[in-house]
């Protein structure tokens, strides 16, 4: 039978106000046990010793420990290892109840990397009410290819970044706890000028490509204005390669949006009718994406895919924007290729959970060590598998070989397209909902990576005024 403990029997046993604060800081067990044990000395410690008596004095120290063992390593690291199966150690919700007036901000001044940011959201929609995003002033328009439809579900307070906006930041110089950065190698100039009129504890660099050239800038202007750092990336090979670059620590984590189709192909009784053709998505480059190579597999078979029951299935659909020039598409090949061009953000993503498999085709050797690819997140978003090759699910680690179609190394792309058209139905199934587990570790590990940054800026607060921030109203 369990027994209740009222307030007058949880003082002896040193359990104080502060020492439950102390516990919500406490990191992951099988991390940093020793910091466990470290910490809990100083639980019991706090209601017996008259030195550390003043709360703000105490929880520093305890902050103190915890950011000194988050920032120790200088390389590229992750809160778990991708093969845990165990559940997730972190509480989803940061508890940051000490911090009434915590606030974060998030900026995405570009008229892409929505897919991210509608991530972002879903990941801290848990924090609507202290959490204000900043956006490209055609965020709402045609521009913005329909994210403003996902993001309006959220109760976030967004601002656009109008002349009229960016003035009143300047006036009003607000505090954010938290600042994250979407994409600040696409906008560093105007990053700069904004950032010098916000105050702030920590900012979150998002870095797409670790080959950005200008790196070092970036580091001087996120570190602007007293504001401590953390550099992440998408991808567990760019945080290693840029890590190794700069010689500091460098974490990557991917937070992803769970679209939801009208019609799921994982529960249609018909899944062959659900699923057609294969994808490509992404701008139109041949920079980014070597069409040219798929285009000559096609003419080699084209009676193949033209003839029988391959001519009913096979499909190829491009999902992007950009000039059509960049394609190189022959003339015979068209009738096999529909382009979708520009589409809004739900009928994007809804055209690629209807197709067998995306297919990346990296037009550079460097997507595998420097840059991220957009395709990895929109196979994540939309629930469809990539056909993946061994050199990419060694870069992005956060897939394995129940999450893809694999392309082995004496096969083509076309091989496995031709290959997944007749799959079972279970196998088919199989590979789909391997996405969706894949999706669920990604932002499981992206929820525990904004919990941990919350509950220490928590803790900072707490620290530097004692009843939680007193930041300032921000416009």
């Amino acid at each position: 039978m369990q027994t209740g403990c009222t307030r007058s029997c949880r003082a002896p046993l040193g359990v104080t106000q502060q020492s439950i604060f102390l516990l919500h800081l406490l990191p992951p067990l099988h991390l940093h046990f020793h910091l466990h044990l470290l910490l809990l000395l100083l639980l019991l410690l706090l209601p017996l010793s008259t030195s550390l008596s003043p709360r703000a004095r105490a929880l520093a120290a305890a902050s103190s420990i915890l950011r000194s063992a988050a920032t120790s390593n200088s390389t590229a690291t992750h809160l778990f290892d991708r093969d845990a199966s165990s559940p997730l150690l972190l509480r989803e919700q940061a508890n940051i109840t000490a911090c009434p007036n915590l606030r974060i901000a998030i900026f995405n001044g570009v008229q892409y990397h929505y897919e991210v940011l509608a991530g972002l959201a879903y990941i801290l929609r848990r924090y609507e009410r202290r959490t204000e995003i900043f956006l490209h002033r055609h965020t709402q328009r045609e521009a913005g290819d329909g994210t403003w439809d996902i993001l309006r579900r959220f109760r976030f307070k967004y601002h656009l970044l109008t002349h009229t906006r960016l003035a009143a930041l300047a006036r009003a110089k607000p505090f954010y706890d938290v600042v994250i950065l979407v994409s600040p190698e696409y906008e560093l100039r105007d990053l700069e000028n904004v950032l010098v009129n916000i105050r702030r504890h920590v900012t979150v660099a998002i870095i797409h490509n670790s080959d950005f050239e200008n790196m070092q800038r970036l580091i001087q202007v996120v570190e602007s204005g007293s504001s401590s750092m953390r550099l992440v990336t998408l991808s567990p090979h760019n945080a290693a390669t840029l890590a190794a670059r700069l010689a500091r620590r460098v974490e990557w984590t991917l937070p992803v949006y769970p679209f939801k189709p009208k019609v799921d192909c994982l529960d249609t009784p018909s899944l062959h009718t659900c699923l057609r053709g294969f994808s490509i998505q992404g701008k139109f480059s041949s920079v980014r994406r070597n069409y040219s190579t798929l285009w000559q597999q096609m003419a080699s078979r084209y009676t193949k895919l033209t003839t029988g029951l391959t001519d009913t299935r096979f499909h190829v659909n491009l999902l992007g924007k950009g000039a059509e020039n960049r394609l190189h598409l022959p003339q015979e090949l068209q009738p096999l290729v529909t382009m979708h061009r520009r589409l809004p953000f739900e009928k994007f993503y809804n055209q690629l959970h209807h197709s067998l498999a995306i297919v990346p085709l990296f037009g550079s050797s460097r997507y595998h060590t420097h840059k991220f690819s957009s395709s990895i997140i929109s196979s994540l978003i939309s629930g469809t598998p990539l056909i993946a090759s061994r050199r990419l699910l060694a870069a992005y680690s956060m897939l394995d070989e129940r999450s893809v179609f694999v392309q082995e190394e004496e096969e083509q792309e076309l091989d496995v397209m031709l290959r997944v058209m007749v799959m079972p139905k279970k196998d088919l199934l199989a590979v789909r909902q391997g996405v969706l587990e894949a999706r669920q570790r990604v932002n499981g590990n992206a929820t525990a990576f904004y919990t941990a940054l919350l509950m220490e800026s928590c803790g900072a607060a707490v620290s530097r005024e004692g009843v939680g921030s007193t930041a300032e109203r921000a416009v």
